[in-house]
């Protein structure tokens, strides 16, 4: 499958996440890298065993055929034998996302910060939230609230879907930097990125 190593950090940022930013009250979903041209930079979503599989974006197809989803019944296309969170996923669209540095960000920033947005939305969708249009994938303001309360800060664009432009808060990339591994560590963080979270008030732990 492709971007496995990529699909291990993510594992290990949901993680860290979900401690830092939700108390660890999620339970984890299937997790994908894939390429998607049709797809945004990431989506959540909660499936049920009536969802055909060919509605699916196909990096989506990719977990669930690699058994990180649930099996398909070859007939219908229907998902069977849900697992992980009932049929939760959270799929990052590695086309959409920089192969190097971007508006001076890691690819791994970018991943954790797109990450950390699906992650609201999972809460959301968890605790009975209506954050998000299904059709228009309009972000309300339920969401900027969720997004901020949670680590991110949010901004509206009446063009792009309401509230759906999200970036760190300061103090999530320090909490997130102490609780990943060194190797990681150095992933999500360069110098100018460090000094830039620093210089609005962020401590890191070493």
């Amino acid at each position: 499958m492709a971007y496995e190593e990529e699909k291990k950090m993510l594992h290990v940022a949901y993680d860290a996440l979900n401690g830092c930013c939700f108390g660890g009250e999620l339970q984890k979903p299937a997790l994908c890298v894939g390429d998607d041209t049709v797809m945004p930079h990431g989506v959540f979503a909660h499936y049920s065993p009536d969802i055909p599989m060919w509605v699916l974006p196909h990096a989506m197809k990719d977990a669930v055929e690699s058994g990180d989803c649930g099996e398909v019944d070859p007939e219908t296309g229907l998902l069977t034998g849900i697992q992980l969170a009932a049929g939760d996923c959270i799929c990052l669209n590695a086309d959409a996302l920089p192969t190097g540095t971007r508006g001076g960000k890691p690819r791994f920033y970018w991943m954790c910060e797109e990450l950390l947005h699906e992650m609201v939305h999972q809460h959301c969708q968890v605790n009975g939230i209506d954050e998000c249009d299904p059709e228009t994938q309009w972000h309300n303001e339920r969401f900027r609230d969720e997004a901020e309360a949670h680590g991110l800060r949010s901004s509206f664009f009446e063009d792009m879907n309401g509230w759906q432009r999200t970036e760190f808060a300061d103090e999530t990339v320090a909490e997130l930097y102490a609780a990943l591994p060194a190797d990681l560590r150095k992933a999500l963080l360069n110098k100018k990125m460090r000094e830039y979270h620093v210089n609005r008030g962020a401590v890191f732990a070493d």
